[in-house]
């Protein structure tokens, strides 16, 4: 009637219980209180439990199959599976094992099928109640708890520690009282470090499919947590894959969060949901989650994060969760009255939203940082002009951006703005030493749209984004300042590169300024092509347009800012250049070609095909030959050349102007040659 089905063992400090390929079947204990239907060690003895099996027992209140007390219990390589405990409270159920403040190490075990059904049961698979718990090379599967923890509650207290290695969660599920940690739940600030293992097909009722951490510290080290779901419906409710509910929460090494779902009518943060906690991501991936309505990846209440060396790949809040409501920040969405958030050496790519920020969605009070990153290739479908922000959506909080390229983004509602990034009403924004490129917007805008109170950029470049509407560069409703800044090469129906206010800090190129929107300064440069590259990798962690020869952009920044460019090269030749990028070559123009004294003579020039370079042997010797195309600024053809006559072949070119360097060990001398065939 009280306890041990089976077996009580009345136990004292020091003694040892060894169980080796015992099977307790089928064996219960009813309520007086109602522990262990297979096992209960009353008080601080230790015991040894290898091998066999423990099934089909039932206890009334704690511990299915094993109860242990103050002592050391150790099972190893034992099947526990389909015992129940239906114990009502909280602090009560263990349906496999329960542990009351004693030590509990598992290992190479099997835990299954059992389940924790009492109105608040806890812990369907192990209930750790203010005890130690290790579990190594386990394996827990279809376990069921009422309130928390399908497969494991952990009840701690602050400076107790939980420790998970190898450890699989699979299918395992807590009910809707409330329904947390379809995995794991610790309930409490107690510590928690796990190491590999996966976690896959578990659903909670609410909050966090998988795990559920408390206030305490939770290090997730080399873990898959993939395809589990959180169905609360609540806004708050969520993190199909992981929710921290004020803790502490450090996710590393390779983590894979990939493919969770928030069900719920508003459920958030389908991989990641994080309450007034601190969460750090180094070197992991978060792919493939969905939420309706908010943060695909991760959805942050207040609190901070900081996400290094990682990346958000192909999550939404587009519908595949459901019902999007509304659909905010297909990779992260921020929250709540006050955050900080560091985005560094990352990846935010190919992610969706129903309606604003398909990659990163900032709030209000909250400072966002995005550092030496990617936001690529998301994409936003908001209908309205105050939609989009298919790259970044800046709900009135604070925005840093440097050394970062936002490229191939889509905002393609009817008239959404803001291909890049979309400053909305109060939002302040700071861009330097980054590129925006190749973005769409449908509506104005397509590598930035700004209603906000201010934007600032220096040393970036705006290039090659369409926009349907207005201002296929920048579209400024409210002031934008630039400085050392390239505009060009974007299109749109008016205001090509730039429409509507703008101010000036000098030193910027504009490509075209056909709405006249733009308050040239003594330094500035306009209706001019820019000559730059295409998007690439130019020996850089981020892609960048380099300047080609030719380029009015080249020494042409302000001299006083001697800053790195984009990927870290220094100003080269005294002078910084306009834009992101730094040549780290001396660019002609021509007006600056001259062969400096060489006595190299190239005729006939203009030329109808032909032509010859004469060079004396006084130039030096290991004669280099280089044919740049002046207006691409494309190298043509490179080749070695020799002292005296070294014929040159322009008949397969196109009609043009072309420069010719000469390079010897100890000088470089510059031609030009006019092509007229």
């Amino acid at each position: 009637m009280r306890a041990g089905g089976a077996i009580e063992d009345k136990s004292l400090a020091g003694n040892l219980l060894t169980l080796t390929n015992v099977n307790l079947m089928n064996n219960s204990t009813a309520s007086a209180p109602g522990n262990g239907g297979g096992l209960h060690i009353t008080g601080p003895g230790d015991s040894n439990i290898t091998g066999g099996m423990a099934t089909g027992n039932t206890a009334s209140a704690e511990g299915g199959a094993y109860w242990n007390g103050g002592g050391t219990m150790t099972i190893d390589g034992t099947t526990v599976d389909g015992n129940t405990a239906s114990g009502a409270d909280a602090d009560q159920g263990g349906g496999g094992v329960f542990n009351e403040m004693g030590t509990l190490v598992v290992m190479n075990a099997t835990i299954s099928n059992n389940i924790a059904d009492g109105a608040a049961g806890s812990g369907g698979g192990i209930l750790n109640n203010l005890g130690t718990l290790t579990v190594s090379d386990s394996e827990f599967t279809a376990n069921t708890s009422m309130r928390a923890g399908g497969a494991i509650e952990e009840n701690s207290v602050a400076g107790s520690e939980l420790n998970l290695t190898n450890v699989i969660f699979t299918s395992n599920t807590t009910a809707a009282s409330p329904g947390n940690g379809g995995g794991l739940h610790i309930t409490g600030a107690g510590d928690s470090n796990i190491s590999g293992g996966s976690a896959t097909g578990n659903m909670a009722a609410a909050e966090g499919g998988a795990l559920w951490n408390g206030t305490g510290l939770m290090t997730i080290d080399g873990m898959t947590i993939d395809a589990n779901i959180a169905e609360g419906a609540d806004a708050d409710n969520g993190g199909g894959g992981v929710f921290n509910n004020g803790g502490t929460l450090n996710i590393i090494n390779g983590t894979l969060i990939t493919n969770n779902l928030a069900t719920g009518a508003a459920g958030s943060g389908g991989g990641l949901l994080s309450t007034a906690g601190d969460v750090t991501i180094s070197d992991s991936s978060l792919s493939g989650n969905a939420a309706n309505r908010a943060g695909g990846a991760i959805e942050l209440i207040d609190g901070t994060l900081t996400f290094t060396n990682s990346d958000m790949t192909a999550n939404d809040v587009n519908g595949t969760a459901g019902t999007a409501a509304p659909g905010n920040g297909g990779g992260l969405h921020v929250t709540g009255n006050s955050g900080l958030i560091t985005i560094s050496g990352s990846i935010i790519s190919e992610n969706e939203a129903a309606r604003e920020g398909g990659g990163l969605w900032n709030q209000s009070g909250t400072l966002m940082s995005v550092e030496t990153s990617t936001i690529d290739g998301n994409s936003s479908f908001g209908t309205a002009s105050d939609d989009g922000g298919a790259g970044i959506f800046n709900n009135g909080g604070m925005l840093e951006i440097s050394t970062s390229t936002i490229s191939n983004n889509s905002a393609s509602g009817a008239t959404s703005s803001g291909g890049g990034i979309h400053n909305a009403s109060g939002g302040d924004v700071t861009v330097m030493r980054s590129t925006i490129s190749t973005n769409t917007a449908n509506g104005a805008g397509a590598g930035i749209y700004n209603n906000g109170t201010s934007f600032d950029l220096n040393a970036v470049t705006v290039a090659l984004n369409n926009a349907l509407s207005d201002g296929g560069g920048i579209q400024s409703d409210t002031n934008t300042s630039l400085k050392n800044t390239l505009v060009a090469l974007n299109t749109a129906t008016s205001g090509t590169d730039v429409n509507g206010s703008f101010v000036s800090n000098d030193y910027n190129l504009i490509g075209t300024d056909d709405a006249n929107a733009f308050p040239e300064q003594p330094n500035d440069i306009e209706e001019t092509d820019p000559m730059v590259g295409p998007l690439q990798n130019n020996s850089g962690l981020t892609e960048t347009h380099e300047l080609m020869e030719g380029s009015l952009a080249y020494n042409a920044g302000d001299p006083a800012d001697l800053f790195n460019d984009q990927i870290e090269q220094a100003v080269f030749d005294g002078i910084r250049d306009i834009g992101a990028f730094e040549a780290q070559t001396i660019l002609l123009s021509v007006e600056d070609i001259t062969d400096g004294g060489s006595g190299i003579v190239i005729y006939p020039n203009p030329s109808k095909g032909f032509a010859t370079a004469k060079i004396p042997a006084t130039f030096g010797n290991n004669l280099q030959v280089v044919i740049i195309e002046l207006g691409s600024g494309k190298i043509v053809r490179e080749f070695r050349g020799t002292i005296g006559e070294t014929d040159l072949d322009f008949s397969s070119y196109a009609n043009g102007v072309y420069i010719i360097k000469v390079i010897s060990e100890t000088s470089t001398s510059t031609h030009r040659l006019i092509l007229s065939k």
